[in-house]
């Protein structure tokens, strides 16, 4: 029915940092913002991996895209960047980061390059296809991910009223 689509999930090469914290997954004993982002990247990717495995020959094309290290608002309720400090990190990488512009140019070429039809979870930075990170590739924990967010956002209760849409 929803077919030819596409589901775009934005990451980033932080996944390749990431673990999945199996038993506690909120990193509630120990949290940490950056251990938390890294694994809410890798989480992207396996979901991508997952979904994209559960689509292939539907006509929904999944793809997973790293914008690279753009220059956005994303770090804005960062401590750091909410004090003076961001005066003197700011203009070290500012140098190295993409505009805004650009980094959108990613998730643009993955929602409407003909040529991506048919994706199953693929992976691309800078539009091309590429590897992620060997733990992203690894399809039982990917499979884990997946039952763990059926699990969390109750979807079966609700299995017949998406049916129905």
């Amino acid at each position: 029915q929803s077919a030819p689509s596409r589901v775009i999930l934005v990451t980033c090469s932080a996944h390749s940092k990431g673990q999945i914290h199996k038993e506690d997954l909120n990193m509630t004993a120990k949290y940490d913002p950056v251990a938390a982002y890294n694994q809410s990247k890798l989480a992207n990717v396996l979901f991508a991996r997952e979904l994209g495995r559960r689509m292939l020959n539907t006509g929904v094309s999944v793809i997973a895209v790293d914008p690279g290290f753009s220059d956005t608002d994303l770090t804005r309720n960062m401590a750091m960047m909410k004090s003076v400090t961001r005066f003197l990190v700011y203009p070290l990488f500012w140098p190295v980061m993409k505009r805004a512009m650009t980094g959108a140019q990613v998730i643009l070429h993955a929602a409407l390059d003909p040529a991506l039809d048919g994706s199953a979870g693929d992976y691309y930075v800078d539009m091309k296809k590429t590897n992620p990170s060997e733990l992203a590739q690894d399809y039982e924990l990917a499979l884990w991910m997946w039952k763990v967010s059926q699990k969390w956002t109750k979807v079966a209760e609700h299995a017949s009223a998406l049916a129905a849409t």
